[in-house]
Parts: C-alpha cells; sequence; structure tokens
C-alpha cells in the first residue's frame, strides 16, 4: 500500500499541493485536473524525485525517505518531459536505463526484448532517437519504465502522441498489469480513463477535491446530464447558458450534451460520463 498523509508542496508563492491524503492499492488510478492543479507536483512526490515541505508518503507504512533506494528499485515512472540522447537507438538507451537501474546485463536484453512489443517498437529499436516521432519517443518512454517490472508505476501523460491503435493496446496491457501493482496515470484523454481506472483522483489548484471509483463519482452527476435538439441559429444561446460537454451535427440542427440542474423543455436525460464529470468540477475553461 502506498500512502499519501497530509502532503503540502510550495514553490514560492504558489502552493502546488495543500494537504492531499489518499492511499493506493493494486490497481489503476486515475489522476484528473487542468494544467496548474498540481498533477506532476505529485507524481514528483510520490517517484521521490520531490521532498514534501509537509506530510509524507508511506509506503507499506515505511517512509519512502527512509527506504530510500528499496523505493526506487519498486519504481517504474514516465515524466511529461522525458529526455533521451539523440544519438542512441531505441535499443542502446534502454540498455543504458538498465544500467542505471542496476538491472544485471544478462538480464537486460530480456526485459528489452519483453517492452518493445508492449509498446509497439518491436522492429524499430536499431533507429536512432534523433530519426524517431514524437509518439514513438514516448513509446520508449513507456518502454524504460517497465523495464525493473516495478511494482508502483508512475505515468504522467503516457497517451500524449500515441495514435488510438497504440493507446488501446497500452490500455490492455495496463489492465492485466494492475493486478498485483499500483499503477497512476495521469492524463488529459478523459476517455483513457474510462473503461481502466478503478479510482479516480480529482484534483483542482493542489486540493484534492474528490476520490473514489468511477461509479461512485458519477452517481454525484444523477439526473443532472441531459440531451437536446435544437437548431443552429438556438446554439449559442444554449452554449451560454448551460455547461456543454458534447455537440454532433444533425439532420437540420445539432444534438446537444449538456450539464443542468434545470434542463430546457425537451431536454432528454442521460447516464453520466467522465467528460461529464471533468466539466463539472472543473467547467469549461483550464487553470494557466
Amino acid at each position: 500500500m502506498l500512502t499519501v498523509e497530509h502532503v503540502t508542496k510550495q514553490f514560492q508563492e504558489t502552493l502546488a499541493l495543500n494537504d492531499v491524503s489518499f492511499s493506493m492499492e493494486n490497481g489503476i488510478y486515475g489522476l484528473l485536473g487542468p494544467n496548474g492543479s498540481g498533477k506532476t507536483t505529485l507524481m514528483r512526490v510520490l517517484t521521490g524525485v520531490l521532498a514534501p515541505d509537509g506530510g509524507r508518503v508511506r509506503y507499506d507504512g515505511i517512509d519512502i525517505r527512509s527506504l530510500d533506494g528499496q523505493y526506487r528499485d519498486l519504481l517504474g515512472y514516465l515524466p511529461q518531459q522525458f529526455a533521451m540522447y539523440e544519438d542512441f537507438t531505441g535499443e542502446k538507451f534502454l540498455r543504458y536505463v538498465c544500467d542505471l537501474k542496476g538491472i544485471p546485463r544478462a538480464d537486460a536484453r530480456e526485459r528489452i526484448a519483453e517492452s518493445l512489443p508492449i509498446v509497439g517498437m518491436a522492429g524499430e529499436e536499431k533507429k536512432k532517437i534523433r530519426k524517431l516521432s514524437g509518439g514513438m519517443r514516448r513509446r520508449i518512454g513507456i518502454a524504460q519504465a517497465l523495464l525493473n517490472h516495478p511494482k508502483i508505476l508512475v505515468l504522467d501523460e503516457p497517451t500524449s502522441g500515441l495514435d488510438p491503435s497504440e493507446r488501446i493496446r497500452l490500455r490492455n496491457y495496463l489492465l492485466n498489469l494492475s493486478k498485483n501493482r499500483i499503477i497512476l496515470l495521469s492524463t488529459h484523454i478523459v476517455a483513457d480513463l474510462e473503461s481502466t481506472a478503478h479510482h479516480l483522483l480529482l484534483l483542482k489548484k493542489g486540493v484534492l477535491t474528490a476520490h473514489g471509483a468511477p461509479a461512485e463519482l458519477l452517481q454525484k452527476l444523477s439526473g443532472q446530464v441531459f440531451t437536446l435538439f435544437c437548431k443552429d441559429e438556438e446554439l449559442m444561446q444554449i452554449q451560454q447558458q448551460y455547461v456543454v460537454s458534447a455537440i454532433s451535427s444533425e439532420e437540420g440542427g445539432n444534438r446537444v450534451r449538456i450539464l443542468a440542474d434545470n434542463p430546457p423543455p425537451g431536454a432528454r436525460q442521460t447516464p453520466p460520463s467522465l467528460e461529464d464529470l471533468y466539466l463539472y468540477y472543473y467547467g469549461e475553461t483550464q487553470d494557466a
């Protein structure tokens, strides 16, 4: 179990994390929040990259600062910004990471061979990093996080730059992996959490505003999500009066999905989605 206890982190005048507490067991935890909400700071505290100004993080009851190298051996981490040596091939870079992680050279080749198909990079490992696309670089970044068979996997925006088939492949792999591992996944692509996350953590301006199983959190929106048909000339007024989560064009007008306590006439209630939940907590504008 990984436990966060009253963690606070401040950068000059900015309180990035404000008395954050929660615990994680095996499973996938989705971390949601707009830019500036504290997601990356929280991940860096959980991985030991940053020390909290207040509170602590425990693994199985022991402060991670006391565990030191033992804790790092349990971790796989993909930061949002991940630098690589441009003249290395993907394979050479992964061998380099194996050395940094203390993986014996006799095991490194097998670990690399395991990780490449998972991220769809088998057959591409001989290419120089500088010749790889942004999505392919991201896949190498995910591969390096898996090399030490981590018990705690922290992934900051792992699906950024991946095409739909790659995202599905990664989601399926993480679901299988989560049976005996803690996985914390931050993403702006809410759909990536719809079918994978066992638990959601919602951050806003450094405060954990809500957390729980998706079905539990969606209950808060029961009776507040609707669809309605409107003509083109009515659309702007609907957008001004209600929180709109989706618009699709239809013959003669638009099908609009809204969040509302008092919906307009003709609106039909519909089950809420995670995108609706996101808008419920954060609105249509994001923090800088």
